[in-house]
């Protein structure tokens, strides 16, 4: 998601939801998140949660799908 701040700066976040308990498993906000950071988000919450089974991602054009697989 992307918003701006009264100040004009723009915000991104990366959210990740547990479709099945709806908890909030990690919500990441900066300025830019390019897809190396999405990815280094991504592998710490594996090494907490472990990995799934399936994901789901709600793709927004600066996703590359192909690094995710």
């Amino acid at each position: 998601m992307q918003d701006t701040l009264a100040c004009g700066k723009t915000i991104r976040t990366l959210i990740v939801i547990d479709d099945f308990s709806r908890d909030a498993l990690s919500i990441t906000v900066d300025t830019s998140l390019p897809i190396q950071r999405t990815v280094r988000e991504l592998e710490k919450l594996v090494e907490w949660r472990g990995k799934t089974e399936k994901k789901r991602l709600d793709k927004g054009p600066e996703f590359i799908a192909v690094v995710i697989q």
